[in-house]
């Protein structure tokens, strides 16, 4: 999976490469802030870091499209859907768990640490609203690089985790400039984390019950 993750983003990159006029790219990076609904652990409590490249190609550039990039009536411009439409492609590491801190002035004093690494693919539609305002939408395809899991300062005994896991991604963006934009993101589970169901108070999430991530991104991207 990793490897296929790999193969497409390069294929997309080499698109970019022999079509430069279509394609923009540039790079993303920011701070997550997760949790894993199903732990009994609330809280976007697990920070964690999010960077990566992508590439991005808005429809209205395509030359041959069949749809008229801008319909004029009496000097009023007016914008189909697919004019102000873009698909962007991401591959990122990005940084995901849950934390569980003692609280000794109750008298709590369980401890949690749940640390996860991915290597993610994201295929985004976006609608850009405005010059300043866009919104996105999509799938996520993740491969898991390193886990850790620690319960009360000594390493848990945990289930298996799945090497590959399928997220959807819904954000907000707000360019500061034509270059740069600040992007923020759900980043949250489809399918369970783990290979098997662990606890009765798992959760269930569409088709699968277990445990999912839940994450917020903050990022800042800068188009190269």
């Amino acid at each position: 999976m990793k490897h296929f993750l790999l193969f497409v983003f390069l294929l997309f990159f080499l698109m970019f490469d022999s079509s430069a006029q279509l394609f923009t790219g540039g790079v993303k990076a920011g701070i997550v802030g997760s949790q894993v609904d199903g732990d009994t652990y609330s809280g976007f409590n697990k920070a964690g870091i999010f960077g990566g490249g992508y590439i991005n190609l808005r429809i209205a550039d395509i030359e041959d499209s069949p749809v008229e990039n801008l319909i004029q009536d009496d000097s009023i411009k007016f914008h189909s859907f697919w004019d102000l439409s873009a698909f962007q492609m991401e591959l990122a590491y990005m940084q995901k768990g849950s934390r569980k801190n003692p609280n000794y002035e109750k008298e709590d004093f369980e401890q949690y640490l749940l640390r996860t690494d991915y290597v993610e693919l994201a295929i985004l539609y976006q609608f850009l609203y405005s010059e300043k305002l866009a919104f996105e939408l999509g799938p996520a395809f993740g491969y898991l690089m390193h886990t850790y899991e620690e319960r009360d300062q000594q390493i848990a005994a945990s289930v298996p985790f799945r090497k590959t896991v399928v997220n959807y991604i819904g954000g907000i963006y707000y360019f500061l400039n034509d270059r740069t934009g600040v992007n923020l993101r759900v980043n949250n589970s489809i399918l369970s984390l783990r290979d098997a169901d662990r606890k009765p108070y798992d959760k269930r999430r569409f088709f699968h019950y277990g445990q999912f991530h839940v994450a917020l991104v903050l990022s800042v991207q800068f188009r190269l």
